[in-house]
């Protein structure tokens, strides 16, 4: 009886025609080969659908998701969430690269370490001509859940590129209606918190930085991080995971909501309905309700307190200033 645990690869493709070959060959060139490839052809209109088939008849471990596109890539990954069978899981963006034992060495690690629901790999960060650009630190030791997440506060400290035990992995649903970016950052966190124990394997995930990522493109749709942003200060509020950082936490999540004030004033509100007008000055309020105000000016002296105090004093004179500056 064969005991080699299969392992589930979920690829989503949006209009990706030209990553096709490249990405299931990433795949293929495995060492380990009980895996099973989850493509998702996320509502594409080139010939990505047509390419994903022409694969499927060479390797039957290819299994073609084809669904209508709902605006956000976590549904992508949601739709692939939902029928893995492997043991283990990997979500792999299709512009990525794979170190060709890199399965193989994160199985390996999770075998050997039963209680870990998380392994992480090396990652690497290439531009797009595969030049080198940085090489993300790992963990020095195993970390607990909430260790893990507590190193996302605030700014990444590890690339949380990885391989998931599929309990862990199908413990909190990629599935959201609306089409914010960066909601799989949000699940990821929430993955990462029912992990348990997270650790580290020698296999590398090379991450591509792609210049023309939808994350790049100026829209109203860029605003909508800032959604994910709040249920992000829930969680890590409701669990008690910013302690000892609470003030670079609340001047940190205040930079960004007058980074996306800034964008939306100079750049958005002109090509906006009144309707978008609406939900982008509610979610700049909800944004500005959710700062603990008062550890900001507690944390400050002299004039720097007293413009605090008249800054945060209400949502008119806040929005006021900062789309002014």
């Amino acid at each position: 009886m064969d005991n080699t645990p299969l392992v589930s690869v979920i690829i989503t493709f949006y209009n990706s025609g030209d990553f096709v070959h490249s990405a299931i060959k990433e795949v293929q060139k495995q060492t380990y080969k009980k895996i099973e490839i989850i493509c998702v052809n996320d509502g594409s209109q080139d010939e990505t659908l047509s390419l994903l088939k022409k694969y499927q008849q060479e390797d039957n471990r290819i299994i073609i998701i084809n669904k209508n596109n709902e605006g956000g890539a976590h549904n992508a990954l949601a739709a692939g969430q939902k029928v893995v069978k492997g043991k283990y899981i990997l979500t792999f963006d299709h512009d990525d690269k794979l170190g060709e034992d890199a399965l193989e060495q994160a199985v390996i690690s999770m075998k050997q370490n039963p209680d870990w629901g998380i392994s992480l790999f090396k990652v690497v960060i290439m531009d797009e001509e595969g030049d080198l650009l940085e090489s993300r630190p790992q963990p020095k030791n195993i970390l607990t859940a909430k260790e893990a997440v507590k190193a996302t506060v605030i700014r990444f400290k590890y690339a949380f590129r990885c391989l998931y035990k599929r309990e862990v992995f199908q413990s909190f649903s990629y599935y959201k209606k609306e089409p914010w970016l960066n909601y799989d950052e949000y699940v990821g966190r929430r993955l990462i918190y029912n992990a348990g124990f997270i650790g580290f394997n020698s296999g590398v995930y090379y991450y591509v930085r792609n210049k023309d990522s939808c994350t790049s493109k100026i829209s109203l749709k860029t605003i909508t991080p800032l959604e994910t942003e709040i249920l992000n200060r829930e969680f890590i509020k409701k669990n008690e995971l910013y302690k000892n950082i609470d003030i670079d936490f609340e001047i940190f999540f205040m930079n960004k909501l007058n980074s996306y004030i800034k964008l939306y004033e100079h750049k958005l509100k002109n090509k906006s309905s009144q309707t978008q007008k609406k939900y982008v000055r509610d979610l700049f309020k909800r944004a500005f309700d959710s700062i603990n105000k008062n550890i900001i000016i507690q944390s400050q002296k002299g004039f720097k307190k007293k413009y605090m105090q008249l800054l945060f004093s209400n949502f008119f004179i806040y929005y006021l200033i900062r789309k002014l500056r």
